[in-house]
């Protein structure tokens, strides 16, 4: 594996996890355990 194949999956599972925030974030789930 490359430093870009490694850069690319580290940038993949950033995108995933920024979606995964944001569809909570869009549920409300954020807000209601402030």
């Amino acid at each position: 594996m490359t430093i870009w194949d490694k850069a690319v999956d580290k940038w993949g599972d950033w995108q995933a996890a920024q979606h995964i925030a944001k569809k909570y974030d869009d549920d409300g789930y954020l807000r209601k355990k402030e």
